[in-house]
């Protein structure tokens, strides 16, 4: 329900220089205003109907330079209030004449603020002109804070329209006026959380969708809608969100909790059936700006998108082949380890068989050989664990070792060399300086193995009584 203060004999404004005076003509819409609740809201659509259906009887000097045309006076009087009335202020004027209209049979005067380009602090009265039923006095006044006439602002307008209509991005303007006296109601009622209520009443985002409508758009937004005109835009907003249902129940909240403005990802669905994704950017209005208009601006991101997603992909293809590469270098690694202790575990047990096959075995070599071949197996073992613990991210062990016993096991793996070639006698020189250290077993071998090799590959002259010198 709205309500009206009615006006007492103080708030009448006399008629002069710094007040807007009228007189309405309004037989031509009596009926339709009188078949209306008093004390309703009216919508944006049935106000103008109601307006456009009221005569100019008269208006003073003040009302004729803030609204009139540039012929004046008389070029106002006989036409249609809804030529002249600010658009800011006429849902405001046709509620307070309904509800004047309908006050039978008193017909109390009304009064109520408004919002207003030209005045700060606007008020507006309205009453019946004594003993003419069809004819209403309309006051309003304020303080003038711009001295330019409507139809010089109405001209910055139109180049601010022209500025919005070639900007290079969909702009949409809605007048979401008509939830502001529902909104009002929640609050008298007590709601102040609006997210909760939504959810318990879904039907009122669904109102939401019908009563506030789309009253303008750019060029960008006809063609992003793939509409024919501005005009197949003009409506209820419910279409905007076609695809994206639940896109006005935010919105609905951003409203109520008075956000200056409120964006979000969202898919838009084109008149010709096409989805696409945009960014929703909506700019509330407060006082004193025309609180009829909330724009909303759509940017196209469906191509961004589709790039990011593409460069998603990639990456993720670049990630699997970079693991891909580590597991052939892991591969490599795990090959290399677990070759040392097999390759002398091979080696041995082929030298233990000689020995089995002499006459007369040497069964303390046999016995030497064979525990080398489980010291070998043992270190297959230690290699497999230690791959486990780096599969589950195990700090890598670090045991005390003899140096000295490193250089034995490096060069159990060249003996097979050293018999291979022509080369009887491989001797070390320890230096006497060797001692414990502490390292990760498995990162030492394959040095020691290749320097343990090098002289036997390359030590000259080679001979049957020459000999190979490795010195650590």
């Amino acid at each position: 329900m709205m309500s009206f203060r009615v006006a007492e004999a103080a708030d009448t404004p006399t008629p002069g220089a710094s007040t807007a005076w009228w007189e309405f003509d309004i037989s031509a819409v009596r009926a339709l205003m009188e078949s209306l609740p008093r004390d309703g809201p009216i919508g944006r659509e049935l106000a103008e109907r109601l307006i456009t259906g009221i005569r100019v009887n008269d208006v003073n000097a003040v009302a004729a330079y803030l609204v009139g045309p540039f012929s004046g006076h008389d070029a106002m009087i006989g036409d249609s209030v809804g030529r002249f009335w600010p658009t800011e202020s006429q849902v405001v004027l046709a509620e307070l004449i309904v509800a004047l209209v309908n006050d039978r049979p008193l017909h109390h005067p009304r009064s109520r603020g408004i919002t207003s380009l030209m005045l700060s602090d606007a008020g507006m009265t309205v009453r019946l002109k004594q003993d003419a039923t069809d004819i209403v006095e309309i006051t309003v006044c304020g303080v003038i804070h711009d001295h330019r006439s409507r139809w010089s602002l109405r001209a910055s307008e139109e180049r601010y329209q022209r500025l919005i209509h070639h900007l290079p991005y969909a702009l949409v303007q809605v007048d979401a006026t008509p939830m502001d006296p529902i909104f009002a109601a929640l609050r008298r009622d007590g709601v102040t959380d609006i997210a909760s209520y939504l959810a318990a009443t879904p039907a009122l985002v669904q109102q939401a969708r019908k009563i506030v409508r789309v009253t303008g758009a750019n060029r960008d937004a006809v063609k992003l809608f793939a509409a024919l005109d501005t005009e197949a835009l003009i409506g209820p907003i419910g279409y905007l969100f076609a695809a994206s249902p639940t896109t006005p129940h935010r919105l609905t909240i951003a409203h109520f909790e008075g956000r200056r403005s409120y964006s979000e990802l969202m898919k838009l669905q084109r008149f010709d059936g096409e989805v696409r994704d945009v960014q929703l950017s909506a700019t509330f209005p407060t006082a004193p700006e025309r609180l009829d208009v909330t724009l909303l601006s759509f940017e196209d991101v469906t191509d961004r998108l589709g790039t990011e997603a593409q460069l998603r992909r990639l990456q993720a293809d670049h990630a699997r082949a970079a693991r891909i590469s580590t597991l052939g270098e892991l591969a490599t690694s795990i090959a290399h380890e677990v070759s040392q202790p097999l390759s002398a575990i091979v080696t041995n047990a082929e030298t233990s068989l000689r020995w089995l096959s002499r006459d007369d075995p040497n069964l303390p070599k046999i016995e030497q050989l064979t525990r080398r071949i489980a010291d070998s197996a043992h270190r297959a073992h230690e290699i497999v664990q230690r791959i486990r613990a780096m599969a589950v991210r195990h700090a890598p062990e670090r045991v005390p070792i003899d140096i000295n016993e490193v250089i034995d096991e490096a060069l159990l793996f060249t003996r097979h060399d050293i018999d291979s070639e022509p080369c009887p006698a491989l001797k070390t020189d320890r230096g006497g300086l060797l001692t414990s250290s502490r390292v990760t077993r498995g990162n030492y071998s394959p040095d020691l193995i290749n320097a343990s090799c090098g002289p036997i590959g390359y030590t000259a002259p080679r001979s049957r009584s020459g000999s190979a010198f490795l010195e650590s």
